[in-house]
């Protein structure tokens, strides 16, 4: 919807819908970008429930989803490429380690 609204649908390769990355088509990539809003929002032991769960599912710290997108971008990425991922960090000034190392780690496949 945003993309046609926006104008932008003749921009767009494809739209998946999938747990993460695995709907791509095999040889998908390297991407300029990658967009992703995922759940964020922390979900101790998954005591949320109704669309609370649904929708704000970050598992237990808020970050089981996002890492995971930070994780595969790694691999999908053109050198130079960008992610932008939407967030929620209760301590900003300690994001880029954990991010730097999700990121790392795709790259070295662990």
């Amino acid at each position: 919807f945003n993309l046609v609204f926006n104008g932008l649908w003749h921009k767009a390769k494809g739209i998946h819908l999938s747990s993460l990355f695995t709907a791509l088509p095999p040889g998908s990539g390297p991407f300029d970008a990658i967009l992703a809003n995922p759940p964020f929002v922390p979900n101790p032991q998954g005591i949320a429930s109704g669309a609370g769960a649904m929708f704000g599912n970050g598992g237990d710290t808020g970050e089981a989803i996002f890492s995971g997108i930070v994780t595969g971008a790694s691999q999908l990425l053109r050198p130079g490429g960008r992610l932008s991922v939407v967030a929620m960090s209760p301590n900003v000034d300690e994001l880029p380690a954990p991010v730097q190392s999700w990121y790392a780690a795709g790259n070295t496949g662990v």
